[in-house]
């Protein structure tokens, strides 16, 4: 799905900032590219913050972020201050879409796969520790839950790959067809694969965690980012694609097992998975691999976002044959393990 066009202009976003907080006039503003919500870095005497504009999208939950964003900085998790507005607000809804002014943190941001070892090790803890800090919160909203397992469909997931051939074959694209093809003989698994909600170990987490998602200095975290997803996952699902989102080795489609062990090792020093979740995780990954049509995803997407999601649907793609190969061994390997 392609980025919602966003609802104001910039000098209209120079006149909400000034009559929406008390942070003078504004000097500078430059639009923030290649996440999932319009963004734009604004430059005030004494203040440098970023107005975020959420897209309309089932998964975001923008009304929680400043809870969450205040919980882990309770618990020495670094994430950007939220202002509030003259009237007290810290989210603010217009032209039917929601709107929060953060605090700008320089730094960067490294893209998938290219985590040195430091990243690549923080991030696993810092998981673990984000889990742990949120654990107090109520439940917060179901992402992929009993609910999401058990309404799913195979067969419009068939659809979907059976439409996605027709178009890839139309745009003259024989390769994303011919990985569209091959998802195709993946849709029976979905109903083969067996979850049992009960036992995979559940908690309040970011939502969408991934290296991507974490604002470095030069050997160090400086902040986490981007906490509008957060809600209610499977521990196994976020910790297995953060490693493999993450991790330099697995560029071309492929898991190094002894350092995915280590990844999750240095997550066990604040987390927790059970026997149970260490033998689904690479089930449980497989399973929304093949239920996510990537390659679709890549044919939605604006003019902005197609770059990466091509790179995506054809690296998820890689990821499926070699989960397809490996999976019942990694599955034992962890078992065996931990």
């Amino acid at each position: 799905m392609g980025l919602d066009p966003s609802v104001v202009t910039i000098p209209e976003i120079e006149q909400l900032i000034t009559a929406k907080y008390r942070i003078g006039p504004v000097q500078q503003i430059h639009i923030l590219t290649g996440g999932d919500n319009h963004c734009y870095h604004i430059v005030t005497p004494g203040h440098e913050v970023v107005l975020k504009e959420m897209s309309v999208n089932a998964m975001n939950h923008p009304e929680m972020e400043p809870i969450v964003a205040e919980t882990l900085a309770n618990a020495a998790i670094p994430t950007p201050r939220f202002y509030q507005t003259i009237d007290g607000s810290q989210v603010w809804a217009l032209k039917g879409k929601s709107f929060h002014v953060q605090q700008f943190i320089p730094g960067r941001v490294y893209a998938r796969h290219t985590a040195p070892d430091w990243l690549l090790w923080d991030s696993a803890g810092l998981l673990g520790r984000i889990h742990r800090a949120l654990s107090p919160l109520p439940l917060l909203v179901d992402g992929m839950g009993a609910n999401w397992y058990q309404n799913h469909q195979s067969e419009r997931t068939r659809q979907s790959y059976q439409q996605t051939h027709t178009l890839a074959e139309q745009m003259g694209q024989p390769l994303l067809a011919a990985d569209a093809r091959y998802r195709l003989t993946l849709v029976p698994l979905l109903d083969q694969f067996k979850f049992d909600f009960e036992r995979l170990t559940r908690r309040n987490t970011h939502g969408d965690y991934h290296a991507g998602q974490l604002i470095c200095g030069e050997s160090q975290i400086r902040a986490v980012i981007d906490l509008t997803t957060a809600c209610v996952h499977p521990i196994i699902w976020e910790l297995i694609r953060a490693y493999a989102y993450a991790a330099p080795e697995c560029c071309q489609g492929e898991i190094n097992i002894a350092r995915l062990k280590e990844f999750i090792n240095l997550y066990l020093k604040h987390g927790y998975l059970s026997p149970y979740d260490l033998q689904m995780m690479p089930y449980f990954y497989f399973y929304q691999l093949i239920r996510s049509n990537y390659v679709q995803q890549y044919f939605d997407a604006d003019a902005s976002g197609q770059s990466l999601a091509l790179e995506l649907a054809i690296w998820s793609t890689k990821m499926c044959h070699w989960f397809e190969a490996h999976g019942e061994f990694l599955a034992e390997e962890l078992s065996r393990s931990f």
